[in-house]
């Protein structure tokens, strides 16, 4: 029987491990570097946008979509900025599972199956009166639908892919990990 030691790593030591390994795409990365990672991210995207709010505030009496395109450019730059790094911990880390790098392909379904829907939406939308029905409404979000679906299933495959544990084949047996000092001196 083998006993596997798991790998420490604290939130600090995670974001320093990939951002040393900015673009790297070999190797492996373990649950918690990963995790950590996705937590920084996250908590980075909330200041940005609360710096951006600060600095561009938006318009009480601006419409719904209007909010939506409101500018971000410092959360914007953020995101850019973490890209090459968020995709390289995502393929160690599927990896690290034991699944190819190839499985992030799939992210390419969705924006495929947007364009596929894109001439069609065009097309309810140019029908549109100018107050659409709810049938008319729908006729414009239904294209969409697959690629929501896709996007769904896909993200849930990676969220249950990144909370599995190592691979078996990158586990390394307690007797070749190194030696725990016990306080025997004999």
């Amino acid at each position: 029987m083998t006993d596997l030691k798991p790998k420490q790593m604290s939130f600090a030591g995670a974001i320093k491990t990939v951002f040393s390994k900015y673009a790297d795409f070999r190797g492996t990365a373990s649950r918690p570097e990963y995790w950590y990672f996705f937590l920084f991210s996250i908590l980075l995207a909330m200041i940005t946008g609360t710096i951006d709010s600060v600095i561009w505030p938006e318009d009480q009496n601006a419409e719904f979509i209007d909010s939506l395109t409101a500018a971000t450019p410092i959360g914007t730059i953020s995101q850019i900025l973490l890209f090459l790094p968020t995709l390289a911990v995502q393929i160690r880390r599927l990896r690290d599972a034991g699944f190819s790098a190839h499985f992030q392909w799939l992210n390419l379904v969705p924006l495929i199956l947007v364009i596929i829907a894109i001439p069609a939406a065009i097309t309810s939308i140019t029908e549109l009166s100018a107050y659409p029905t709810e049938e008319e409404f729908a006729a414009v979000i239904m294209p969409f639908l697959p690629a929501l679906l896709s996007i769904m299933i896909i993200s849930l495959f990676y969220f249950v892919v990144t909370l599995l544990p190592t691979s078996a084949k990158f586990q390394k047996p307690a007797a070749e990990a190194a030696p725990i000092n016990t306080g025997d001196a004999n």
